[in-house]
């Protein structure tokens, strides 16, 4: 639970228990952030168990109070280091619970993502109807293959349906946004993130779908090791802004206005945009040398060849002609000469 987060679509996250089974249909589950997280504290994140004590549930009724006396929602990212909807002993014990302080607390917006969406009708409580006015469902969508998922949704009723395309891993040509309401963009970050990274290219179509779809849409970063890096590239890219509003951070319009929400991540530089770029562009025309090169593309997809870097030493040195943050002290000691701030936000300075 975090009554402040780096996630930059909400306010704040809510989280009664942690734990996934980590269904044979989750396509992240080896490059998943929250088991990741969940390791480096020492959490079984493969068997949902309570760890949170009973001041969580509290936290809720705060937030409306708040939002009440102000006449401002709170957008709240519940279950992250979870699914609600998953089928587990834990999560079912908790979850009318769940479904109580939700309907309680209606001037809290409730964000719900999952990947499984075949068990969101079978977990929805009686009285949902038409759906719970504070209660909007998400699924992730990564890549063609995950498409489905949308149409599983699309039949279950909401005041709002979202689709988060992040990790963004390939192109999605066929996406129908008919039925959403909120289209989130992004990369993947962490460690694994050059084995897939997220042209550009495809967040564009995605944003121009979005508009012509009449879809609220939010580009959260683009990838690299570190995440809400680059925030400003479809900005940058779509607008031609190097600076003021972020006009590819768009909300769903809310029943009242959402509380003030500070920007979160880290923009580019113009030095950083224009190697950013140039690297782009430069793999993307690359012919692939089977000899030397490494391939960057999802290994179980054998047509999706879009982001390659010649000689061996790739894997360690990308970040460094990226222009973001180094992974070892050579590439460090490299960065430093051309990128002041990706040094110093490295610790090579």
């Amino acid at each position: 639970m975090s009554e402040q987060t780096g996630i930059a679509y909400v306010h704040s996250t809510w989280n009664v228990y942690c734990g996934c089974t980590l269904a044979p249909g989750c396509e992240v589950r080896n490059r998943c952030w929250a088991a990741a997280l969940a390791k480096v504290r020492g959490w079984n994140f493969e068997k949902p168990h309570l760890y949170w004590g009973k001041d969580v549930w509290r936290h809720p009724y705060r937030w409306d109070e708040v939002a009440r006396r102000a006449r401002m929602c709170r957008l709240v990212f519940a279950s992250d280091l979870g699914d609600l909807f998953q089928d587990h002993i834990v999560v079912n014990r908790l979850r009318s619970r769940v479904w109580k302080v939700i309907r309680e607390t209606p001037n809290v917006l409730y964000y719900l993502s999952n990947k499984v969406p075949e068990n969101i009708t079978r977990f929805l409580p009686t009285d949902w109807g038409e759906g719970y006015s504070n209660v909007w469902l998400a699924v992730t969508v990564t890549s063609s293959k995950t498409l489905h998922r949308m149409d599983i949704l699309r039949d279950v009723p909401a005041a709002l349906r979202a689709v988060s395309a992040e990790p963004l891993w390939h192109l999605l040509t066929n996406i129908n946004l008919s039925g959403f309401g909120w289209l989130i963009i992004g990369g993947e970050s962490g460690p694994q993130w050059s084995r897939s990274p997220m042209r550009l290219s495809w967040a564009r179509e995605l944003w121009a779908k979005a508009r012509k779809s009449d879809c609220a849409y939010f580009f959260k970063q683009v990838s690299g090791l570190r995440d809400e890096y680059g925030i400003d590239a479809l900005d940058r890219l779509s607008f031609g802004k190097t600076g003021g509003a972020l006009q590819a951070r768009r909300r769903p319009k809310t029943p009242f206005p959402l509380q003030p929400m500070p920007e979160k991540g880290i923009r580019f530089t113009d030095e950083e945009w224009m190697r950013y770029r140039e690297a782009e562009e430069a793999v993307s025309k690359r012919v692939r040398n089977p000899d030397t090169d490494v391939e960057f593309a999802d290994p179980r997809s054998a047509d999706d060849r879009l982001i390659r870097h010649s000689s061996g030493e790739a894997a360690r040195c990308v970040q460094e002609e990226y222009g973001v943050l180094p992974m070892d002290d050579e590439c460090r000691t490299t960065a430093s000469k051309s990128s002041p701030r990706a040094a110093k936000r490295s610790g090579a300075l």
